[in-house]
């Protein structure tokens, strides 16, 4: 018998931002001295342009999740499922048959738009160019360009 995690909590995470990996929870196996491996598979998210098709990876030699993306969601309501299965196996290789236990959970991994959290996003000042200070106010007309500041990320409207 293979016993995963009540739960897997949901995951939720602001795009372009650092997350701290996160394991797929205590799961056990009995009797406890039979090992297990996590096969995991996560839905992919609709990239924009040639963007990735995942935020999230699985490092099989650590069994931890890694949640990254550093482009632009959209729509940002997407979310990617993913299904932790966790699979017996036998250390005598030579029986032919050995049985083999399976269980699984699932979790999602939802995204927040950085363009909304002031804590994320950064304006950057161009460079405006001031009027000469020899310039008099005296209702001539003074032209200037206005360069927009500029956002990132750079999806970010202003």
């Amino acid at each position: 018998m293979i016993a995963p995690p009540a739960s897997l909590p949901n995951q939720e995470y602001t795009v372009t931002t650092t997350y701290a990996d996160f394991g797929p929870g205590t799961w056990a196996i009995v009797p406890s001295y039979c090992p297990f491996d996590f096969e995991v598979v996560c839905t992919p998210i609709v990239p924009v342009a040639n963007a990735p098709d995942t935020a999230i990876t699985f490092n099989d030699d650590t069994d931890t999740f890694s949640v990254d993306y550093q482009n632009e969601v959209d729509p940002i309501t997407q979310t990617q499922t993913c299904t932790v299965k966790a699979v017996s196996f036998s250390v005598y290789k030579n029986l032919v048959d050995t049985v083999t236990l399976e269980e699984q959970e699932t979790f999602d991994l939802s995204f927040k738009d950085p363009c909304s959290d002031a804590s994320v996003v950064t304006l950057k000042d161009p460079g405006q160019i001031s009027p000469p200070d020899d310039f008099k106010y005296d209702g001539m007309t003074q032209t200037f360009t206005y360069d927009d500041f500029i956002a990132s990320p750079n999806w970010c409207e202003i």
